[in-house]
């Protein structure tokens, strides 16, 4: 109706639902360009539309080196951000935990509380290192604050400053956890990633991505899922720096093709 030619860009799209899918059916058809963040829904969407891959923006955020942000971090309060308190070191080993969009379904934060707790014991008994809470949502943040009061640690809340925390999660030893944007800022920074399931197949499509194991972790299960978290961050941890050395260079060529996203328009945009 208005002949304005339209772009979707640096998305994920999951249309397991029949109504969702036949909505896209029709309308990605209509679009001039239309981009997805990882290759799972390329290929998902071969049938409705001649999509294309271009990494998330989000990638453009790259961490501070360790021995420039590490000593003017650790300064007392740095990291807290009101109700959240942040309060760890880090210029020793940690690896950051977080939650899931599958939050959403929870009656209660304490239903996965003391799952989390399990999850955390066995992730000590082979990582001698400080575990630092993120919430990234607020679903997630009920839960990491009840967990962070039960065991006294560390949390990023809800409203740290973007920046921040790609310093925090990039200069991680791993991130365990179900989002996105988080998992992006740790492997931007060569810190592995352990997915934990979400609402859609974005986890398992970021992991694989990054030539990483790519089945989840059951986010609402994390009693029976403890044993094979703490495998697999016992596996990384062994790779050593050859790991993050690859996922860091890795990060550096996502950032660099995460311009893709608007090649589109740098090309003077077309609705043909």
């Amino acid at each position: 109706m208005f002949d304005v030619p339209v772009a979707l860009v640096n998305h994920t799209a999951d249309f397991d639902h029949a109504d969702l899918r036949e909505i896209a059916v029709h309308v990605y058809p209509l679009l001039a360009d239309v981009v997805f963040r990882e290759t799972e829904s390329v290929e998902r969407c071969a049938d409705m539309c001649d999509g294309r891959f271009a990494p998330d923006s989000a990638f453009l955020f790259e961490p501070a080196m360790p021995e420039t942000w590490a000593e003017l971090a650790a300064r007392p309060t740095y990291m807290d951000v009101w109700p959240d308190t942040a309060a760890f070191d880090p210029g020793a080993p940690y690896l950051c935990l977080g939650g899931s969009s599958l939050y959403v379904f929870l009656d209660s934060p304490e239903q996965v509380v003391s799952a989390y707790v399990t999850l955390i014991e066995r992730v000590q008994a082979v990582y001698s290192g400080q575990i630092v809470l993120t919430a990234s949502d607020l679903r997630d943040q009920p839960v990491m604050r009840a967990l962070a009061a039960r065991l006294q640690l560390p949390l990023m809340g809800l409203h740290t400053p973007v920046q921040q925390v790609v310093d925090v999660l990039g200069n991680a030893d791993a991130y365990i956890g179900g989002r996105w944007h988080p998992s992006i800022f740790a492997l931007r920074g060569g810190a592995p990633i352990i997915p934990l399931s979400s609402r859609t197949f974005k986890m398992e499509a970021l992991a694989r991505l990054a030539g990483l194991p790519a089945v989840p972790h059951d986010a609402l299960d994390l009693s029976a899922a403890a044993e094979g978290v703490a495998a697999r961050l016992s596996s990384y941890l062994e790779s050593g720096s050859g790991l993050r050395s690859r996922l860091r260079e890795w990060g550096r060529r996502m950032a660099e093709d995460s311009l893709d996203n608007v090649r589109w328009l740098m090309e003077g945009g077309s609705s043909t």
